[in-house]
């Protein structure tokens, strides 16, 4: 739409609009305000010609300066109004409609080019961002490409020895039951402990070097949590100290629970250290705000020492004595959350002495997720979209690229398509899927006996099933959002 005309002057409308017509502009006439309002978002007019006349129209005009500020707004006045000093151009009655209709077709235009700039400008920073976090984690691979070339050879020469010395302890706990020797039974649950400690150490820089991506399930949030709590108990139990755990709500997330497990274990093991030396009480909470799953763990310890302000969440980084923390833990739950396309915060806690630490994980929201498919036979078209429908998912389907092109008008998220039989056709179909739109994903669909094609960000194999379906969309999705959790 060009131009939107907002006015309750009939002769004024109709020779506006007439002109505008008969220019082959696209032009809509409405004569009451609160209409206009409503068709602003649907048309997205480059020109906004709005009658003074209206109570309250300067909000209106205001709205669409915010909302819309490469939309070009005139004011349409009477003779005898009084001059409104808004700094916008002002059309007064009676006009020469012969000189106004060329040059409100000039504005359009240059609305239409500012409209275009902006979203130039706007995905260059967006672009820009993303080369800064590219570079980043380059770096940041580096950094960690000794560490994991060390962690490969020291899992190796570690581990090996340390299974013969679990099963000498093991042996010798049995032992130590049959003959009743408390001494060599302690002994054993001695041993037993340092190798459980050697071990945690070794998969800490292993798992720290080697980034795994997430196998996200529909498991319910509350199998993590129990996870961690079972594993962190023997700690607490050793340091005196309690969990408390309150479940308000667990709204259904993708995750990994093993993975997310290890996150919410190295808070709570944090969190038992500090409340070891505090109050001695760890409260584990699990809530949503609509938006995002909130898991924290509340200790009532020493709180975060001023040293490590700033800190946190770098590799290596602790205050704990020597030999009692890697310094890895927080850094690899806030890889293995960002990985979840959540967040990590850590800081005083907010009403007592102590620390809060959260995690947020994004409810999965089929709704906000546009999809594209592309497939050249109906019967699987119709299958793919009434499986992904089911779910929620706004979806168009289109036979080929050039349907998609020409009539698509909403960026899909991801793109589900049946993949060519050859590797190069794949990868011009996908170059030109994502010249349309760059910041999609593709799924593609290709036979059993096909290798993974490696121009998709993911695929899938028929015969597909529906689970198998919305679960390799869902990751998708989620791929693109993450980090986004403000």
């Amino acid at each position: 739409m060009s131009t939107l005309i907002v006015t309750y002057d009939d002769d004024a409308g109709e020779l506006l609009s007439a002109a505008l017509r008969r220019a082959k502009a696209e032009v809509a006439w409405v004569e009451d305000l609160e209409e206009a309002e409503t068709l602003v978002p649907k048309l997205d007019p480059m020109v906004v010609v709005v009658d003074t006349g209206f109570a309250g129209f300067s909000a209106f005009v205001e709205q669409i300066r915010n909302e819309r500020p490469w939309a070009r707004v005139f004011l349409l006045e009477e003779p005898e109004a009084p001059i409104y000093r808004t700094g916008l151009p002002v059309i007064r009655k009676p006009f020469d409609v012969a000189e106004l209709a060329p040059l409100l077709l000039r504005e359009e235009e240059a609305g239409r080019l500012d409209r275009d700039r902006r979203r130039l400008e706007r995905r260059t920073d967006q672009l820009v961002e993303r080369e800064k976090d590219l570079t980043r984690e380059l770096e940041h691979a580096e950094r960690l490409a000794a560490i994991g070339r060390i962690a490969a050879s020291m899992a190796h020469e570690i581990n090996n020895p340390l299974a013969v010395v679990q099963s000498s302890s093991i042996y010798i706990r049995e032992v130590a039951e049959r003959v009743q020797h408390p001494e060599l039974l302690e002994c054993a649950a001695d041993i037993e402990l340092a190798v459980d400690r050697i071990s945690t150490f070794v998969q800490h820089i292993c798992g720290f070097a080697r980034r795994e991506r997430p196998q996200l399930s529909d498991a319910s949030i509350t199998q993590a949590v129990d996870i961690a709590l079972r594993l962190v108990a023997p700690r607490a139990k050793s340091r005196h100290t309690t969990i408390e755990v309150n479940v308000t709500t667990a709204s259904p997330v993708p995750h990994d629970p093993p993975r997310l497990a290890q996150a919410i274990l190295n808070l709570l093991s944090n969190a038992v250290d500090a409340a070891g030396v505090g109050g001695q009480k760890v409260t584990l909470t699990i809530s949503n705000n609509g938006e995002h799953l909130a898991i924290a763990v509340d200790d009532n310890g020493p709180g975060i020492a001023v040293e490590m302000t700033g800190r946190l969440f770098e590799p290596f980084a602790t205050t704990k004595p020597h030999g009692q923390g890697t310094g890895l833990g927080l850094s690899i739950t806030r890889q293995i959350v960002q990985d979840h396309g959540g967040k990590v915060s850590l800081g005083p806690h907010p009403t007592h002495p102590g620390t809060r630490a959260e995690l947020l994980l994004p409810i999965f929201n089929s709704r906000r997720f546009p999809l594209l498919v592309v497939d050249h036979d109906a019967l699987v078209l119709r299958a793919l979209v009434s499986a992904l429908r089911s779910d929620g998912f706004p979806v168009e389907a289109k036979s080929d690229v050039r349907e998609a092109a020409a009539e698509v008008l909403t960026p899909p998220e991801v793109i589900i398509l049946d993949a060519p039989t050859t590797e190069s056709d794949g990868r011009d179909l996908v170059a030109q899927l994502h010249e349309l739109f760059c910041e999609a994903r593709i799924l593609a669909i290709v036979d059993t006996h096909v290798r993974s094609p490696q121009f998709a960000d993911a695929h899938l194999t028929r015969p597909w099933g529906r689970p198998e379906l919305l679960s390799a969309v869902r990751k998708l999705c989620l791929s693109t959002r993450q980090g986004t959790v403000n």
